[in-house]
């Protein structure tokens, strides 16, 4: 094996920064990285009447805004409402079990 010989260039000196070389950034409004938000709703049928209740509680930009409200409707808005999450829970269930509908055992095409 034979030995070679590395020649190394001297380390150049750092020169100072000049003024136009750097970037003033001025800082700006604190940055709102986080948000919540909570809610529910009520809805009962009481005495021939659907009542709804709701509160919304929300904290964003560092400020926590909370509202509520309450009310009722006919009766015949809470088969409405009912009727319709039953067919919205149906629907995502449906779209949930389509990828694995070859292991039913009734399944035909």
């Amino acid at each position: 094996m034979s030995k070679r010989t590395i020649a190394v260039k001297p380390e150049s000196e750092p020169r100072p920064a000049r003024q136009a070389d750097w970037e003033i950034v001025e800082p700006g409004a604190p940055a709102n990285f986080a948000s919540f938000s909570w809610s529910i709703t009520e809805v009962a049928s009481v005495g021939g009447r659907t009542r709804i209740r709701s509160r919304t509680t929300r904290w964003t930009d560092g400020k926590l805004a909370s509202e509520r409200f309450e009310g009722e409707l006919e009766s015949g808005a809470y088969q409405r409402l009912a009727a319709q999450a039953q067919a919205q829970f149906a629907e995502q269930v449906r779209a949930l079990m389509q990828p694995m509908r070859w292991l039913w055992p009734s399944f035909k095409e």
